[in-house]
């Protein structure tokens, strides 16, 4: 499997970074002492100059701020470029407003928004729920909320309000108030606006749907690999209003894994798989990405019916073994779980305490959607006896469970009547769903479909018409003129088919003479020619079917 290495890393304004601890502790206005809960967010943003004081050396920090100020601030924390903005935004802000370069360039990026008649009120108190909704998109925010909302019964609680509450940006009014609709204060808001800088300052790494090809990211698994390493958010975008970012959080050393689902502007389904590398270097831990397309080891359940299971041996359906006696991970409830390394078919046979054993064909393959590989298994019932078509003491199952071999031996009119039934009956008249639906209902193997038999004994149920053919051999001799056909089917060459079905209804009917005219219709042509096309498939794959359409004159 290839890896693609990607190193993501957060990008931050150095005008925006915060200032050493002593110059945030510095006092710089007369009403702000260091006792209150606000004032070393006060102190850090006036050092920044991202806030400013009164002409009288105080800040005020009572007062409200109004929807203008709280834009300006903002913008100029993110680092927002406010020399060139597109054109007016709202009916209420002029060009010539004090903020209006930062209003409207907040409005370019979808931060903030006016009311329903293009208005935004740049001069009324901003409301603590709308500051919410401002800081959760300008500090792109973690969106999903998993957080029981303790302010029930309140007007006005948004899933903003329950962002900024869950990181611990603000606090509520009181245990069970918010009061979404009260306005803030300019010491509340610069305690706010720290906060959620702060929840931006961990070493965030965000992946974008743009960055992918995509235009959506729609869901995220993080559970797969070592989630306890990090913590991944889907964050919505400002400007769509849709989630379009994942953000990672690191949490402790490791390597863990997350896959990413996301859609193309088409609706297409993208997949895009991460490992997730944190290390801690210094005091702070470091989060990167690496892009994989790999799929990991998975633990598959096979039904053992709460029965204690005593051992159980892992093979290919081809017959390469892997183990006599694997690892059972975990027994939970009637299920007895194994882990599968590498994708393909499997024989798992179990062997339980009382001497029974047990088959499960289990299916290990690629996800794209997962880091696991995706499985089934079904059970197939107890080991059968391996069947030796080219020396057989039982009739084989299905098409040829009637004809036991004393009936066939030296006998070569019955064998060519078992070919015509091969040809006509459940090749030609009845397709595949015949010998799919249909129970075995005569012979040795009981109340069995013959797609399970097949299943069962080979892996792979195109593998009847190649048994039934060496079958047959058995009982002829090689010149003889069914000898001769079989073994022409069994190469997958079927040039002589029509002639073939015509020897063989010869044989088996000495009337067939006098249908000449009916024999050559359309309809035994046709049948004829599915019937090769089938024998080809089953016997000889792809290239044998190319090679009869090219001598049929059918592709």
């Amino acid at each position: 499997m290839k890896k693609l290495f990607a190193v993501v890393s957060v990008f931050l304004l150095a005008c925006s970074l915060p200032l050493s601890a002593a110059a945030a502790d510095k006092q710089r206005f007369s009403d702000v002492p260091p006792s209150k809960h606000f004032a070393d967010a006060v102190n850090e943003l006036a050092a920044r100059n991202i806030i400013g004081g009164y002409p009288d050396g105080t800040f005020k920090p009572g007062n409200s701020i109004t929807r203008g100020q709280a834009a300006a601030i903002i913008a100029k924390m993110i680092g927002l470029d406010t020399s060139n903005v597109k054109g007016k935004k709202f009916n209420d802000v002029s060009v010539s407003y004090g903020f209006y370069n930062a209003i409207a360039k907040m409005a370019e990026e979808g931060i903030i928004g006016g009311y329903p008649d293009g208005s935004f009120k740049p001069d009324e108190p901003i409301k603590r729920k709308n500051m919410a909704a401002i800081l959760v998109k300008a500090f792109d925010l973690p969106r999903d909320v998993n957080v029981k909302n303790p302010f029930k019964g309140e007007v006005g609680i948004t899933n903003d309000v329950l962002v900024i509450y869950k990181l611990g940006i603000t606090s509520g009014t009181s245990p069970t108030t918010f009061s979404p609709n009260a306005s803030i204060t300019r010491g509340q808001a610069s305690k706010m606006l720290v906060a959620a800088e702060q929840v931006m300052l961990k070493n965030a790494v965000t992946v974008e749907a743009v960055d992918l090809g995509w235009d959506t990211i729609e869901a995220i698994i993080d559970d797969e690999v070592n989630p306890d390493v990090f913590h991944a958010v889907k964050v919505k975008g400002r400007k769509k209003g849709i989630q379009d970012q994942v953000q990672l959080f690191p949490v402790k050393e490791g390597t863990g894994g997350i896959v990413i689902w996301g859609r193309t502007a088409e609706n297409k389904w993208k997949y895009q798989k991460y490992y997730v590398h944190v290390k801690k270097e210094g005091n702070e831990l470091r989060l990167t990405l690496e892009k994989t397309d790999e799929s990991l080891p998975t633990l598959v359940s096979l039904n053992t019916k709460y029965k204690p299971v005593q051992n159980i041996a892992l093979a290919k359906t081809d017959g390469e073994n892997i183990s006599d006696n694997v690892t059972i991970e975990k027994n939970e409830y009637n299920f007895t779980y194994i882990r599968i390394e590498k994708p393909g078919d499997y024989i798992a046979t179990v062997r339980f305490s009382n001497g029974d054993e047990v088959r499960y064909r289990v299916t290990a393959f690629e996800m794209d959607d997962s880091f696991l590989y995706g499985t089934n298994s079904v059970e197939i019932g107890p080991p059968v006896d391996p069947l030796d078509p080219a020396n057989p003491e039982k009739p084989l199952p299905g098409q040829l469970t009637t004809y036991l071999p004393e009936d066939l031996q030296d006998a070569d009119y019955r064998i060519a009547h078992v070919m015509l039934t091969m040809m006509g009956q459940k090749v030609t008249h009845y397709p595949a769903d015949y010998l799919i639906t249909d129970p075995i209902k005569d012979g040795p193997y009981g109340e069995m479909r013959e797609i399970e038999f097949y299943e069962r004994q080979f892996g792979k149920y195109n593998e009847m018409a190649k048994q039934n053919i060496l079958y047959l051999k058995w009982f002829t001799k090689e010149d003889s003129v069914v000898g001769e056909m079989l073994n022409r089917w069994l190469e997958g060459d079927f040039s002589q088919v029509t002639k073939d079905y015509r020897t063989l209804r010869a044989m088996t009917d000495d009337d067939y003479g006098n249908c000449a005219d009916v024999c050559l219709d359309d309809f035994i042509k046709a049948r004829t020619k599915r019937a090769e096309e089938y024998f080809l498939k089953t016997v000889s794959g792809a290239e044998a079917v190319k090679r009869f359409h090219a001598e049929w004159g059918t592709e």
